[in-house]
C-alpha cells in the first residue's frame, strides 16, 4: 500500500517536472528569530 502511494507520487512529480510545473521549495523548520546585532558588530560589518 505505501509502496503504491510512493510510486504514484513519484509518477506525478515526474510528469509535472517534464511539463514545467514542478517547483523545488525549501522548508525551514523550527523557531526563527531575528538576530540582534550589537553596535560594535554593525560597525565592523559596515567598515
Amino acid at each position: 500500500m505505501v509502496g503504491d502511494r510512493a510510486d504514484a507520487m513519484l509518477e506525478v512529480m515526474d510528469e509535472a517536472r517534464h511539463e514545467g510545473k514542478y517547483r523545488r521549495i525549501e522548508v525551514i523548520t523550527g523557531r526563527r528569530q531575528r538576530r540582534n546585532w550589537t553596535d560594535e558588530e554593525k560597525a565592523r560589518i559596515l567598515a
